[in-house]
């Protein structure tokens, strides 16, 4: 477990580095508008991604092994490939149909719409399928290494492409450059680490077919839902673009896509160093204590977020200057906004771990649907009544609604109790921060080298809180982690 804690957390450090320069590099190559443009682009690519691949994805995580047994993980996998394609040239062709009939404000700039996202669909598919899969299968060094070479390739190309031509379009072709070279990289070793055991028999296409019902119920209410997270995590691009402004839109991105790199950051780790672990002891458990991994996993998972979430929010500032641009710099409560929606999103998705563990998907549907509406609800008439300044508030709050009701919707579900470790040194963190919020005013000369300073007392306390946290852990994740 030691061995894969350091290697999960150098990992974490190369990929926040490397996303560090990403969002420098991208506000420094593109102005608010561009980078505007370049947050509905992704926006759109993602509505597809979640509601037609991703369900797929997780049907795929939650049998990987199982296939694998059973000799069947290549014509599986192959499968998807296929069904990606086929998602890939919908996209361009409905969002390309949609564009010339409608002709959406918001849109008017963005000429290669459809082919863009088609594109982009069909290169992440590889990526986000081909890297993740090494990962279940115990290679987490290979795993963290081609995790790393993917974004560096990303902003390789991004970097590149503008130089042309400093549009957001062009920085998303970059993007999609990069994940199509990343999964041509790491091919070879996925199909090396996934080579069916001796002896293993093949499914038929026919046994294939009679499972469709079954991935059918495994996946249809995960679409929806899927639809339902897009609704209130990625919509608002959309409203902001379309009732505000694009520049706005740029400007709230910036801050936003800097809070939702480290919470992302902090899933990808837990879903790396855990997700083997989890999926397995579900595999293996007897039903009744399926659960159990689950309960773990949240008790542990909760005072970290609570810790990232407190550290971002008290520094969004210096780490605006220094993540950031000058002309984004205004972006600072942006980040602070991102940090309390983006907490909300990782734990919301770490709670629907517990329907996908029975299977009983459905039960997603109430919390999602509860947080779609508000987030529709108050965006929509906050920014009618009171413009740009409604946008923070109608996030947070809708963000706290959709946790409180996932919640209680998936605590009944599992029958289980969540258990929060660790909460002394979530305290502790608390204190030392309300120390640097006093200090902060008193540093403001020293310009750069005093957001440095504050930023790495901030991310000193995070890893202090982290080890803390893990060793009070110990003793019940070693139940699953062995």
């Amino acid at each position: 477990m030691n061995r894969d804690l350091i290697i999960v957390m150098g990992g974490r450090i190369l990929q926040m580095a490397v996303l560090l320069l990403t969002l420098r590099a991208m506000t420094t190559r593109l102005s608010p508008l561009e980078v505007g443009n370049f947050s509905l682009l992704m926006s759109i690519a993602t509505l597809f991604i979640w509601i037609l691949i991703s369900p797929i994805g997780l049907y795929m995580n939650r049998h990987t092994h199982e296939w694998w047994q059973k000799g069947t993980i290549w014509i599986n996998y192959g499968r998807e490939g296929l069904y990606g394609i086929a998602v890939a040239a919908f996209t361009a062709l409905a969002l390309s149909a949609w564009q010339l009939l409608f002709h959406p404000a918001w849109a008017q700039q963005l000429v290669w719409l459809g082919p863009a996202a088609g594109l982009y669909i069909i290169c992440a598919l590889g990526n986000n399928t081909i890297i993740p899969a090494i990962n279940l299968f115990g290679r987490r060094t290979s795993y963290t290494l081609l995790y790393v070479t993917s974004q560096i390739l990303c902003l390789a190309f991004s970097w590149a492409f503008t130089g042309f031509h400093a549009a957001g379009e062009y920085w998303f072709f970059g993007q999609t450059a990069g994940f199509a070279l990343a999964s041509l990289i790491a091919l070879p070793l996925f199909l090396k680490v996934s080579a069916p055991p001796l002896g293993a028999a093949r499914q038929s296409p026919t046994d294939w077919r009679k499972g469709l019902a079954a991935i059918a119920a495994f996946c249809l209410p995960i679409t929806i839902t899927s639809g339902l997270t897009w609704l209130q995590f990625q919509s608002y691009r959309i409203v902001i673009g379309d009732l505000v402004s694009l520049n706005f839109l740029g400007l709230f991105f910036a801050g936003y896509a800097v809070s939702a790199g480290i919470m992302g950051a902090v899933e990808i780790t837990a879903g790396q160093f855990f997700g083997p672990y989890f999926y397995k002891h579900v595999q293996e458990a007897e039903p009744g204590r399926q659960h159990d991994a689950w309960a773990i996993y949240m008790s542990a998972l909760y005072p970290i977020m609570i810790v990232i979430v407190m550290v971002v929010m008290a520094l969004a500032r210096p780490i605006t200057h220094l993540l950031l641009a000058p002309q984004f710099w205004q972006a600072s409560l942006y980040v602070a906004v991102g940090a309390m929606v983006e907490g909300a999103r990782v734990l919301g998705a770490a709670y629907g771990l517990a329907a996908h563990v029975s299977k009983r998907t459905r039960a997603l549907l109430l919390p999602h649907g509860v947080g779609a509406a508000s987030i529709v609800i108050f965006l929509l008439g906050g920014t009618w009544l009171f413009g740009e300044s409604a946008v923070a508030p109608a996030m947070v709050a809708a963000s706290l609604l959709f946790l409180v009701t996932m919640h209680w919707v998936m605590t009944r579900h599992s029958g289980t109790r969540i258990s929060i470790l660790g909460w002394p040194w979530v305290i502790c963190v608390g204190i030392f921060l309300g120390a640097l919020a006093v200090l902060q005013p008193q540093l403001a000369p020293f310009g750069n080298l005093a957001d440095i300073g504050l930023v790495a007392a901030g991310g000193l306390a995070i890893l202090a809180a982290f080890l803390l946290i893990l060793r009070d852990a110990r003793p019940s994740l070693s139940r699953f982690t062995g």
